[in-house]
């Protein structure tokens, strides 16, 4: 979490306004700590890395400053208990990069399919056509642009056009499951 302007934001939603401040060329926002005050800058998750803050200058001072406990707590304290069994299986992705994964479709406490925004749950069985499937976004060898989503949209997607899938995606987001 960072400060702006005196309320509180998460790091998805502060990478989401720096990046509009930028497309339309206006001065980017200023996020401080939400321990200390200082200036911070919000960081997009990698292939070993969950999504962060990163202090401006180094502070020793900060509970909060960049390192080991810093991501261990976030890693512990972002992705709901029930996903973490989920995130250490898998042929396609373990670890940070499935973490990573959650965490960007994490929506008020609960993973959502990143096209169908369908709530997930990964206690499902494997072979059920919702359980949540690790969704390479451009190709299978950039794990930095992954997300989650059930296994038989995963599937659509790999077997229909960019127009034939938005549809049944725009129909399971308006009906919900």
């Amino acid at each position: 979490m960072c400060n702006l302007d005196g309320r509180s934001l998460n790091v998805e939603d502060a990478i989401s306004l720096r990046d509009a401040a930028k497309r339309n060329h206006e001065e980017a926002p200023v996020f401080t700590c939400v321990e200390c005050g200082k200036t911070v800058r919000p960081h997009r998750a990698g292939t070993s890395d969950v999504a962060h803050f990163e202090h401006h200058a180094r502070n020793p001072q900060c509970s909060l400053r960049r390192g080991v406990r810093l991501n261990e707590h976030m890693a512990a304290s972002t992705v709901p208990e029930k996903w973490k069994s989920w995130c250490t299986t898998g042929r396609h992705g373990r670890g940070a990069r499935k973490r990573n994964a959650v965490l960007k479709c994490l929506k008020s406490g609960q993973v959502r399919g990143y096209f169908s925004d369908m709530v997930l749950n990964p206690d499902l069985d494997p072979t059920d056509s919702m359980y949540p499937s690790l969704e390479h976004l451009v190709d299978r060898e950039n794990h930095a642009k992954t997300v989650v989503e059930a296994r038989i949209f995963n599937d659509m997607k790999s077997h229909l056009s960019e127009d034939e899938f938005s549809l049944p995606s725009r129909i399971a987001s308006a009906c919900g499951r």
